[in-house]
C-alpha cells in the first residue's frame, strides 16, 4: 500500500469516527431534553385536613431532622449548594421560601415533596420523594 491510500485510509477513518462521535452526542443531549420536557401526574390525594390541623413544631421538626431538607434547601430555605464539580457544574438546592414558591398551592407543595414533581409537572430530579411519601 502507498503513502497516499494509506494517508487517505487514515482521513476517512477519523473523519468517520468524528462523525460517529458527533452524532452520539447530538443524539444524548436530543434525548436529555426530551426527559427534561418531559411531565408526570401524581395520583390525586387531598392534603386539606393537614393543613387546617397543621402542627409548625412538627414540620419545623420533620425539616431539620429528615436526611436533605436543610442539606439542599439551607437552614433559611432559600436554597444550598449541593454539589460544585468543575466538570459538570454546581448544582444548588431550590428557594422554597415564600419568595421562591410563594405563588404555590399548599397541594402543588405537597405534590413536589410527596413525589417529586414540580406544578408544572416536570420532574424534580433531585428531590429525594421516596422519602417523603408516606408524609
Amino acid at each position: 500500500m502507498n503513502k497516499n491510500k494509506a494517508l487517505s485510509l487514515l482521513v476517512k477513518l477519523v473523519l468517520g469516527l468524528a462523525l460517529f462521535v458527533a452524532g452520539s452526542a447530538v443524539t444524548v443531549q436530543l434525548r436529555f431534553n426530551q426527559e427534561l420536557s418531559k411531565t408526570y401526574k401524581a395520583k390525586d390525594f387531598s392534603i386539606q385536613d393537614q393543613v387546617k390541623k397543621g402542627n409548625l413544631e412538627l414540620g419545623k421538626r420533620i425539616y431539620m431532622v429528615r436526611n436533605g431538607c436543610v442539606d439542599c434547601h439551607g437552614a433559611d430555605l432559600s436554597g444550598a449548594l449541593i454539589m460544585e464539580n468543575g466538570a459538570i457544574g454546581s448544582i444548588h438546592g431550590a428557594n422554597i421560601t415564600p419568595y421562591g414558591i410563594g405563588s404555590w398551592s399548599d397541594q402543588e407543595v405537597a405534590r413536589a415533596i410527596r413525589y417529586g414533581i414540580h406544578k408544572s409537572g416536570r420532574s424534580l430530579r433531585f428531590m429525594p420523594s421516596f422519602d417523603f411519601q408516606g408524609l
